[in-house]
């Protein structure tokens, strides 16, 4: 069975429409779009070398990159009434904290101090508490003259002989430039007078 062939002028049923035909004045063209052309001048250098600074090399870090802390675990809270108490006369709630008296005491940093010192001069050893007759051994030693093991300990504790230690202080200096020992040179000037 043969099928009427749609007439170009009017989409498939619409060929009873009471519309006249469009007059077709055949395919449609586009017109294509003109080519512009960029110009080339010195102004688009001097964007250029403007933008230049933004995208420098990086330098070399001064210190190596701390090692990233592994995150801390999730812990999830009880939902419980536990350590709540409620008041009869007011209807409040109270919360007793039992956390902190489970907790060891912090122990002050000069006492810390004194116990690392102790240890480093062979006063007290590794595992021993230091007792009130240690730290007496130990302020018995300062009130003379310092022995030759109290100095190797006191530059052991504060790193005096460390060559890593003196190539970070190189390192910090020449970042920071000869000017950064007159600044504090002046800071010290000014304290004094």
């Amino acid at each position: 069975m043969l099928l009427p062939v749609p007439s170009l002028s009017r989409p498939p049923g619409f060929e009873a429409s009471p519309m006249p035909p469009l007059p077709s004045s055949g395919p449609v063209h586009r017109t294509p779009s003109p080519v512009r052309r960029r110009r080339v001048d010195a102004s688009g250098a001097v964007g250029l070398q403007c933008l230049a600074p933004l995208f420098e090399d990086r330098q070399e870090a001064i210190l190596p990159t701390p090692a990233p802390t592994p995150p801390r675990a999730l812990t999830t809270r009880r939902k419980t009434m536990a350590g709540v108490s409620i008041s009869g006369v007011g209807g409040t709630f109270s919360l007793h904290k039992t956390k902190t008296a489970s907790r060891p005491k912090a122990t002050p940093m000069a006492r810390a101090a004194e116990i690392l010192v102790c240890r480093s001069l062979g006063i007290v050893k590794d595992g021993e508490d230091v007792t009130t007759a240690a730290l007496d051994a130990f302020a018995d030693r300062f009130k003379e003259h310092l022995s030759p093991e109290v100095l190797t300990a006191m530059r052991g504790l504060f790193k005096l002989d460390d060559a890593n230690a003196d190539a970070v202080e190189e390192a910090l200096l020449a970042h920071g430039g000869g000017g950064a020992l007159d600044l504090e040179r002046a800071d010290e000037e000014a304290v004094l007078q």
